[in-house]
């Protein structure tokens, strides 16, 4: 008897302490899913939630006269899977005008 009221309660407390921590996190307009492309998360603009480290940053020189985004960003991206195969994520920064770098992340 004294075992299934402990398991009673036990259980009680686990479903209402998921139920809370599930109701905690709420979505803003900021919030969004960012795209993987090459198995890198692509970050433009913006930043991961989650806590990253920088590995270095990699940089292309265009020669076309009206670089295309995807254009830049798949050179980029070969350049970080090349110099940093342990990369999954990349921070591109577009707000310089000509500003064809980004960095080389790893999310924890």
């Amino acid at each position: 008897m004294k075992k299934s009221v402990l398991l009673l309660f036990g259980l009680s407390i686990f479903i209402l302490i998921s139920f809370t921590i599930s109701s905690t996190y709420e979505s803003k307009n900021s919030t969004a899913e960012v795209e993987q492309v090459r198995g890198i998360y692509i970050f433009v603009d913006s930043k991961p939630v989650k806590e990253y480290e920088v590995l270095g940053t990699v940089k292309i020189a265009v020669v076309r006269r009206r670089p295309e985004y995807i254009w830049v960003r798949d050179q980029l991206l070969k350049k970080i899977k090349k110099n940093f195969p342990e990369a999954n994520g990349a921070i591109f920064d577009f707000t310089v005008p000509g500003s064809n770098n980004c960095d080389a992340i790893k999310i924890k």
